[in-house]
């Protein structure tokens, strides 16, 4: 008997201390507030004004966070106004958190959000040129706000100059790799490829053209008829903050026309804006981004 009751003890004081180390373990993992990822996109600006640019800003919360995204604002740059959703532009529904699960992809004790984002109003196109956006602040539908870094949207005029190239093929893999290839309807003589983001990513990125590098097209001539061909792959890197790092960045190629005529023209190639997510990439992510 008295050996039952030790064991008894013993099989108490065991599932008691493990139901303490998971309660420490769950409180350590519970963040303060959402952890939005980091942001670089290239986002263009019709010259007509007609087409809308549309892009998603992501987020880490609580798995038992009920809030949604309603609203987002460029505190630095009001005159650009933003639509935002969680639901998606598509969907006739809007969310009711009193009979919704909140959308997102749960993943252990986190929700991996999106929301959906699209220009609804700027001034000039010649005005938004150039300009580069890195804070945004939050609305969420119980009333709270927040104002965090989203990384850097760079916006861009994005004309009707005619291109001396015409789109052949491009393809994808989720592996990061992308290839576009284009055919000259005339002689051109490529000069160099400009972004200002390309350097922050040059640890991960392979970039080539017609299989040379970036830094040496200088001077490549293109023939007519001849293809362009532009190949890229942009790797995860070994920091966890690179992992979930989005990207859809869209370097300029200049080159020279016959005529002396100096052009260029954006290609597409290297985005990262896709991820699978799991539960301890997310954590590795949280601990280096220590907000845990």
């Amino acid at each position: 008997m008295e050996l039952n009751n030790r064991l008894f003890k013993g099989t108490v004081i065991l599932i008691g201390l493990l139901a303490l180390a998971s309660l420490v373990a769950m409180l350590q993992m519970r963040l303060d507030k959402p952890v939005f990822l980091d942001h670089y996109y290239d986002l263009r600006v019709h010259e007509d004004g007609n087409y809308h640019q549309e892009f998603r800003l992501t987020y880490i919360t609580n798995v038992h966070d009920s809030r949604v995204v309603n609203h987002v604002e460029f505190p630095e740059h009001l005159y650009i106004r933003v639509s935002a959703t969680e639901q998606g532009f598509m969907s006739p529904f809007s969310f009711d958190s009193s009979n919704q699960q909140p959308p997102g992809e749960v993943h252990g004790r986190y929700s991996v959000r999106t929301i959906y984002c699209q220009i609804s109003e700027i001034p000039g196109v010649e005005e938004i040129d150039g300009t580069v956006v890195r804070t945004a602040r939050i609305f969420f539908n119980d009333g709270s706000q927040m104002d965090i870094n989203i990384g850097e949207l760079h916006f861009y005029r994005f004309g009707s100059e005619e291109s001396p190239f015409d789109s052949v093929s491009s393809s994808g893999s989720s592996d990061g790799s992308s290839s576009s290839r284009y055919r000259a309807r005339e002689d051109v003589t490529l000069i160099s490829v400009e972004n200002q983001m390309l350097e922050r990513f040059e640890h991960r990125l392979d970039l080539k053209i017609n299989d040379h590098v970036i830094d040496g097209i200088h001077g490549l001539e293109i023939k007519e008829n001849d293809h362009l061909i532009i190949r890229s792959k942009l790797y995860p890197g070994s920091d966890p903050l690179d992992v979930y790092t989005m990207v859809d960045i869209h370097p300029e190629l200049y080159f020279k026309r016959a005529d002396g005529q100096i052009g260029s023209m954006r290609f597409y190639n290297i985005d990262s804006i896709y991820h699978g997510f799991n539960f301890m990439d997310l954590y590795r992510y949280l601990d280096a981004r220590e907000v845990l």
